[in-house]
């Protein structure tokens, strides 16, 4: 195959299709705040749990995008961040993923987002870390967790 390099952190699919950006801009917001629905704690609570997870990332996606460019760029967003493909995750888990990580658009940035800070955003926000503190100690940046008097839970 070929590589393709581009100079921003989004593709270039826009040019060829500009229908596909204004689509995953749209279905960014839609899934953002969908997502904040979902109790960090107890997602199965969400009032719609039962709905959502019986619904795959991809279902949803194709249910609702216009473009073929748009669901292969969301649904291959949606195996970066979580190592699966969209048939095999519920809905469900990938927006209380996403509302741990303060959004979609928060957990794709580099910098300033989830993949610079990936302990504050995976607890859902820094705010969560004294929560933890008196069972986990961080080493380092590079997330080297050493457990303290306790196990983990």
């Amino acid at each position: 195959g070929r590589q393709f390099c581009y100079q921003t952190t989004w593709p270039n699919l826009w040019w060829s299709n500009p229908l596909a950006y204004l689509e995953v801009v749209y279905m960014c917001r839609l899934m953002d705040n969908m997502s904040k629905e979902i109790p960090l704690d107890k997602p199965w609570k969400a009032p719609r749990a039962k709905e959502w997870d019986k619904l795959t990332v991809q279902d949803f996606l194709c249910r609702h995008c216009w473009t073929k460019d748009g669901v292969e760029f969301l649904l291959s967003m949606c195996n970066c961040n979580n190592t699966a493909d969209g048939h095999e995750m519920s809905l469900l888990y990938y927006l209380w993923y996403m509302r741990q990580g303060g959004g979609l658009l928060n957990l794709w940035s580099v910098t300033g987002g989830a993949q610079e800070r990936k302990i504050s955003t995976r607890l859902g926000s820094s705010s969560n870390l004294p929560f933890i503190s008196s069972q986990v100690y961080c080493e380092s940046t590079a997330l080297d967790l050493v457990a303290i008097e306790a196990e983990a839970t």
